[in-house]
Order: structure tokens, then sequence, then C-alpha cells
């Protein structure tokens, strides 16, 4: 059983803030925290700073700043902290998916339950996040369907007003006798009891006059003759949660085998299904974001005409480009106020492009969308270099772009969309592989500039492919250069420590090993040299190799061992034990010599 429930007075200053976040986190109070479009790389106070930072652009930052929600278990459902957490992260997926979450399980109590503070603004949309009654009934139907699929228990009570209350039509027919779905409730209690598959399940009720389909997103009855169907959640709404679907499915064994639906992403959505989102899956989120981006500026297009990607405006001069480029955009702007005017309908738009000189730095700017509109929307921001003139191309197909021409070499740095980046190669008729290793090396010698500014000198790594992903999941920052099969990695000196822990995570335990190998040694070094003062007995010493030292640690002799810089042992015992310890040595047998080595060498 999980009982969902706002936590009061709401969050509405950065302090309050801190102050939440500090507390759900204690390591005393938590037994694990789960950072969901956040980072702690510098503590708590800088998760609060970067909420701060997505309210203040999106232009939310007043009223509520964040809510706080609290999921608790049932005592008696004897549950885990890692299956509560898991839980939690899946409550996360389907009700949070758009906004900055911190989540911690509590296991102070006597009941676990869960933390969450959510960031009152979505990532993705702008939208607030509604810390009200409606919502908090739905983070509640999608938290009892978790309970259901993990075999914990739901409040079932009475006195809840959990259920809708049974039509007048429902009920004048079940006082007749005649009404269907009570009928179909008992159908259902029965199949329940007799089936054990899908497949029995839909030919069950297929066989008792019923129409079933059975979808990934619901299940639909309708008894034959009757014009309308009802869903397996809405019989649920007034019958019971015995009767929805998730716990049907639950009764037959059914896995849940579907992928989460990226539309399906919003908090006032119920029917959702439940997994943990990869991160193919967030590139493909990505990707649908991003086009829903480009139809939202598409409702700011302006009049224009197909000169734009004449021949007549392309010249390999950056001067004479940027002259006939600046002229053109200011005849169609006239041409636009007087079209405006006439009210005249033209059938060739495009996105608003606008240009204007960098004389400082000597760059010209032109794009048809803000440099940091494309920075901090959803999804990967690539970097390309093209010649001024194919930037026109790319205009006129309507490619969200932000480019700085260079007025001395015509050339251009161009910033877009990761995904826009095929499109890209086919109108410029460029290969794609081309596109991407450029930016990358653009987005590497960026990274590697930012760490120079506070770093005069950059750790080095040679990694694999693989690990260089796993330090991109555990959030470090780091630059990339190719080196045969593998990657030459530079990093801060100050994430050192981070790196070799999350590539090697056993590399602390083997350390905590040899210091007490080093230490269980000395104790017995120490115990020996008081029997040899005490009893006049003689210690003795003898070099031995790594397989010699693993005959003796199979032994019950009582000796201490230490290793040499060479890599062999020195091992210590007293005298009364020589006979023995040699006698266990003389059974070690070397590896033969290699046949195929001439034994008449010289070296």
């Amino acid at each position: 059983m999980a009982i969902v429930k706002t936590i009061s007075p709401k969050i509405k200053t950065q302090a309050h803030l801190c102050e939440a976040l500090a507390y759900i986190t204690q390591e005393k109070k938590a037994s694990s925290v789960y950072y969901h479009r956040c980072r702690n790389y510098d503590g708590i106070e800088q998760v609060a700073r970067d909420f701060e930072s997505t309210r203040i652009a999106c232009n939310q930052n007043k009223g509520i700043i964040a809510a706080h929600i609290v999921q608790s278990f049932s005592p008696e459902d004897n549950i885990s902290p890692e299956a509560a957490h898991k839980i939690g992260i899946q409550t996360i997926n389907n009700c949070f998916a758009d906004f900055q979450v911190v989540m911690a399980t509590h296991t102070d109590r006597e009941h676990l339950h869960n933390h969450f503070i959510i960031n009152s603004v979505s990532v993705l949309d702008n939208k607030k996040f509604l810390d009200n009654m409606k919502v908090l009934n739905q983070i509640r139907k999608v938290s009892d369907e978790l309970c259901y699929k993990n075999d914990l228990s739901v409040i079932e009570s009475d006195n809840v007003t959990k259920y809708a209350p049974l039509d007048q039509a429902t009920l004048n027919a079940a006082k007749r006798g005649h009404s269907w779905k009570l009928r179909l409730v008992k159908d259902l209690d029965k199949a329940l009891e007799d089936c054990q598959s899908k497949n029995e399940f839909i030919n069950y009720f297929q066989t008792h006059g019923y129409e079933i389909k059975f979808t990934n997103k619901n299940i639909t009855f309708r008894k034959n003759g009757e014009k309308k169907g009802i869903r397996a959640d809405t019989l649920a709404k007034q019958f019971g949660q015995k009767y929805s679907k998730a716990s049907i499915e639950k009764r037959l064994n059914i896995s849940n085998s579907e992928n989460i639906n990226p539309k399906a992403h919003n908090s006032e959505s119920s029917g959702r299904r439940f997994q943990i989102p990869s991160y193919d899956y967030y590139n493909q989120l990505a990707a649908i974001n991003w086009k829903r981006y480009e139809k939202k500026y598409a409702d700011k297009i302006r009049v224009t005409d197909k000169r734009l990607g004449s021949p007549n405006l392309f010249t390999k001069n950056p001067f004479l480009f940027s002259l006939r480029l600046i002229r053109f955009i200011l005849n169609q702007k006239n041409k636009n106020r007087y079209n405006q005017k006439r009210r005249i309908k033209s059938y060739s738009t495009t996105y608003q492009a606008r240009s204007f000189v960098d004389y400082k730095r000597g760059k010209k700017v032109l794009e048809n969308i803000p440099y940091k509109d494309i920075v901090n929307s959803f999804g990967e921001s690539v970097q390309i270099k093209l010649y001024a003139w194919q930037i026109t191309h790319l205009l006129n197909n309507n490619i969200l772009l932000s480019s700085r021409i260079d007025l001395k070499t015509g050339t251009a740095v161009v910033t877009l969309k990761k995904t826009d980046l095929q499109r890209v190669s086919a109108i410029l008729g460029v290969s794609y592989n081309s596109f991407a290793e450029q930016a990358e090396k653009i987005k590497n010698r960026k990274i590697t500039a930012e760490l120079k500014k506070n770093n005069l000198k950059l750790s080095h790594l040679l990694v694999t492919p693989k690990q260089a992903e796993a330090l991109r999941e555990h959030c470090i920052t780091f630059a990339s250069y190719k080196k045969g099969d593998k990657l030459n990695i530079a990093f801060a000196p100050e994430d050192k420590e981070k790196v070799l822990n999350t590539l090697y995570p056993n590399r602390e335990e083997k350390k905590v090993n040899k210091e007490t190998f080093f230490k269980r040694n000395a104790v017995i070094n120490r115990k020996l040299k008081q029997i040899s003062q005490e009893t006049g007995e003689k210690l003795c010493y003898k070099i031995v190799l790594s397989n010699q030292y693993k005959l003796l640690r199979n032994t019950t002799l009582e000796f201490a061992v230490f290793r040499t810089d060479n890599g062999k042992y020195n091992v210590v015992f007293l005298e009364s034990q020589k006979s023995a310890i040699e006698k266990t040595l003389g059974t070690f047998k070397p590896k033969a010599p290699n046949a195929n080595i001439n034994p008449n060498l010289k070296l």
C-alpha cells in the first residue's frame, strides 16, 4: 500500500528549497538518492541553483517554485529499500518525466517512504507543475498501478471516495436484473479464477457472448447486442481496482514488454507504461520535441520569395555576398510591409531571417532563431563549419540555425540541432559522417578551452569508447580524441578521483585489502618476535615465489609474509617450523621449459 500526499507549506523561496533538499538527502535518513534531469556535482546548493536557472530561463520564477510530495509504503508489505527506490523512479518516469526532480528513499521510520522535490517548470515546454488535488489523484492512480505490479496492497477502504458511483441507468437495470455490467463483473470474477493466460482470458469471453479488445492501452468489453462497450479501467472506477487492466494483467501473469510512449509523458496522463528510459529513448524524445519547437517557430513565419536560394545571391567573395544579402533582407522587409497593407497572400514561406554585424569581432551574424534558443532547448546542439553561400540553402529549406560568418575568410560556424544534421547533409550533398566528425572535433576543442580556463594543466587518460560512455552517464565533463581503437580523454585534475572510481569501481576495495594484508602480517610478525625473545628461539627468513607462497597459505603453519619490490615474498617463521616449511616448498614443481626453445642457445 502506498499513500501519496503533498507537504505543506508550499515551497516559495530559494532558502526553503535548499532546506527541503538538505532534509531529504540526509545520510542518516536516506538510503539512496536519485537525480532526474539535474546533477549533484557540487552539493545541494548547486542543484537549487540549477532549478532556479531553469525557472529564470522560462520566465516562471514566481509564486510556488517547487513541489514536495511523499510516497509512503505500508510496513505490512515488507518492501525492501531497493524496491521502494525503484518504484519511486518509475513514478518519476510516468508523472514528472519532463521536470527536474530530486528523489530520496528514507528508511528512518517503520514505514519506507520516498520524498520528491519537483521543480515548478518543465525543461521541455516551459509549463508549470500544477500541485493540486486533480494532479495528486492522478499520481495516486499511477502509484496504485505500480503497487499492483509489484505485489503490494492498495487502499480499498470505504471512507476513501475513490470510485465513481453507478449511473442511474445501471442501477435501474440492476433492480430489474437486466444489467449486463453486473453480469460482466461476475464473468470477470469467474474468468480470473479459471484462466491462466491472455489467450484463455480472451477465449473465455468470446465463448460467453462478449466482444473483447485486449490492446496495449486498455481492455474493452462489449456484450453482444449492446451498442456500447466498457473499458476495464472504467469498470474499476465503479466496482473496484481488482477489475483494472493492471490488476487483470497481474492475475494473468502478463509481463509489461511495451515501451514508454513519448506522447504520454504529461503530468496529467494516467494510462502509462512503466519502463525506465534509456539514453536512446532520450535521443528520440529530443528529436520529437525539436520538431514541436520547429512547429512553434512556423507560426512566426513571414512572406518571402524564392530568390533567397537563387544563384544571383551566391558569390565566394565574402564582402559582395554580405552586401547582396543585406540588400535582399531589406528589400524583403519593405515588400512584406507592402503585402501586409494590401493583404496579399504568398504561397512561398520560410522562417524569418535576421542579420547584423559584430564589428568588434569582425563577424556577421545570420540566423533564423536566436543562438540561446538552440543551445538551451532540449536535445544536443552541434556546430559545423560551412561557406557563407551554403547557409542560404539551409535557410531556404527551413533549417533552424544561428551562424557566425567571418568577414575575412567567408567561412561560417553554424549552430544547429544534431537531429537536423541528416537533413543538412542531404541538402548540401555532403556525407553525414564528415559533418558528425567535424562537429565532434569542434565540441572537444570547446570543452578543452573551457577546462583550461581554470586549469593550466589537464589530466589525461586512455580509455575505451565503452568507458567513455560510462563517464558521460556519470555527467563527467571531458574532451576525447581518437588514438587508434581507444580514446585519449582530457579532464580537470579535480575530477581525477571521480573518473578513476567510475572506471574502476573496485579500486578503493583493492586499496583497503592491501592495507589489511600488511596490517595482519605486521601483527603476526610482532607475535613471532615476542615468542623469539621469550624462548630464545631463532627467527628465520626466506624469499619465495608467489606460487610457493600460495602453497604455504594453504597450510596451518604460522608465519608472516611481506611483498618485495620484485614481486616475490619474504616469509618470516620460527626455527621450529623450518623443516615443515621446507617440506611444503619441496612439493613445488616449476613449469617445464618450452619445447620449441633451443636448449643450446646462449644469451
